[in-house]
């Protein structure tokens, strides 16, 4: 007998959590402050059809719309205790403002600075394993959206499906003002 699985975790005072596959902890295993374990993308935008770029303030909007139905986007890691893989628990709410940074740069520069930047920064274990960056401020009203994820969400095929789901749209939803 015993008890097993989620109230096996409560009874222990910790959220109900699932292991990592072996693949996917493996990552978390070799990262360093130094090699941090991330794969990702970088989009350019062109503007909108208004011909006006992509704000902060569309992406957020976007983003709220779709983290509910994207569960990998809302797993974070925790520590299952000794001798254990890490595991996974889902947050039932990610506030995408906290998973997008923006950067305005100014005229001629192209951003490569910026985004250089943000891929060497580790992502936080404090929250779901993922981030962009909007770099604005482009020429011809175009954005660019780096988009990191940590390698234990996934490999490069599954993160591009990720990031589909996420950010693909005909037209951005008007932000509230």
């Amino acid at each position: 007998g015993g008890v097993h699985g989620p109230a096996r975790a409560a009874a222990r005072g910790r959220r109900a959590s699932w292991p990592l596959r072996a693949q996917d902890a493996f990552f978390l295993y070799v990262q360093t402050p130094t090699e941090p374990q991330q794969i990702g993308t970088v989009l350019e935008l062109g503007p909108r059809s208004a011909g006006v770029p992509v704000s902060r303030a569309q992406l957020i909007a976007l983003m709220a719309q779709r983290l509910p139905g994207i569960t990998t986007l809302r797993r974070r890691p925790v520590d299952r205790g000794p001798w254990r893989r890490p595991g996974w628990v889902i947050e039932r709410f990610v506030d995408p403002a906290a998973h997008l940074d923006e950067i305005h740069v100014p005229p001629g520069d192209d951003g490569t600075a910026a985004i250089d930047r943000f891929w060497s920064e580790p992502l936080p274990h404090d929250r779901p394993l993922w981030r962009l960056l909007l770099v604005s401020g482009l020429s011809d009203d175009r954005t660019r959206v780096a988009v990191k994820l940590h390698h234990s969400l996934g490999d490069g095929i599954s993160v591009i499906a990720v990031v589909r789901r996420l950010l693909d749209t005909v037209e951005l939803p008007a932000a509230r003002t």
